[in-house]
């Protein structure tokens, strides 16, 4: 190579090391938006410890727990009728939650509203019977 002689110009590395750069600094400007926002929103969470206003607490957690939640369609009160209520208060949400006797684990289960089942044979308390269904019954 003589002196003073220029290098072959490379159009394309130079465009590839500008997207790659571009890139770069938007992925770290990304993440660092997203740990600023996290940290940003997890600081607004007050938490109150409540173990020492809650009253009859059993001792140890040996059962399991299953805790059934429902919610009704009822809309009673002014100017809450603009959508023709269902009728008599159906049952529009049912879930079924289960905690384990351990409290390693829970679950939960969203059962439809109009879900139908062949209802089986079933006891009362007083021993008498409640016969079963030919069919689909909610």
């Amino acid at each position: 190579m003589r002196p003073g002689r220029r290098k072959a110009s490379r159009p394309g590395r130079t465009v590839a090391g500008v997207i790659l750069a571009s890139l770069l600094s938007l992925g770290l400007l990304t993440g660092l938006g997203v740990v600023l926002a996290y940290d940003h929103w997890n600081s607004n969470v007050n938490q109150v410890p409540i173990g020492d206003r809650v009253k009859h607490r059993p001792a140890a957690r040996t059962k399991a727990v299953n805790i059934l939640v429902m919610g009704s369609d009822t809309r009673s009160g002014e100017g809450n009728g603009v959508d023709g209520e269902a009728g008599g208060g159906l049952s529009d949400t049912t879930l079924l939650f289960h905690l384990s006797a351990d409290r390693t684990f829970a679950y939960g289960i969203s059962i439809p509203r109009d879900a139908a089942v062949m209802r089986p044979t079933c006891y009362r308390e007083d021993g008498s019977e409640i016969p079963a269904t030919a069919g689909y019954v909610k």
